[in-house]
């Protein structure tokens, strides 16, 4: 009889180590599967090429976005993009989506007021009517284009702000990672 019952517990035994063997076998294959995953899947990190679409909302109006001309390509890491939105993106994947908050000085900086200049009526061209708020283009001397706002309309000068359009502004953006390589 107590040999009957050794067998039986041997047995159990045995069954149990059997189990718990080809549990570990399964765990450990799917862990390597995930990880094996995970190492094939490819994240925003310097020198990525990366494609996204993104949507720009400035003071609750939606000022940009990439439906019409397609998703905003750039490469990680080279400042190809304003600061604050791709330190944001880093260790992001394809597919990911996400709210990205710039503040003004992490995007295109506070408004600088040295630049402001007053410029003669004279030097603008006659047939441009003069308002605040209106943008204009004009051309530095090595062929440039930049964009200047009209802040002032005086009797006989024009106070020009020079600060990027958005300067002083936070930016939010949502981004949907479409494609790294």
């Amino acid at each position: 009889m107590f040999l009957k019952r050794l067998h039986y517990m041997f047995k159990k035994i045995i069954t149990c180590v059997i189990i718990a063997a080809a549990l570990v076998i399964g765990l450990s294959a799917t862990g390597a599967l995930a990880k094996k995953e995970r190492e094939e899947k490819v994240v925003i990190a310097a020198g990525k090429t990366v494609r996204f679409d993104y949507v720009l909302t400035v003071d609750g109006e939606r000022i940009e976005s990439s439906d019409k001309g397609g998703a905003l390509e750039y490469v990680h890491g080279q400042r190809q993009i304003i600061p604050g939105l791709e330190k944001n993106m880093e260790g992001l994947f394809v597919g990911d989506t996400k709210k990205i908050l710039v503040p003004a000085k992490e995007a295109y900086g506070e408004v600088n007021p040295d630049s402001f200049l007053k410029v003669s009526k004279t030097e603008l061209p006659a047939n441009i009517p003069l308002k605040p708020g209106q943008i204009l283009s004009m051309r530095t001397p090595e062929g440039k284009d930049f964009q200047v706002i009209i802040d002032e309309v005086l009797e006989s000068e024009v106070v020009m702000n020079f600060n990027h359009p958005l300067a002083g502004k936070d930016l939010d953006f949502e981004v949907t990672i479409v494609e790294i390589k």
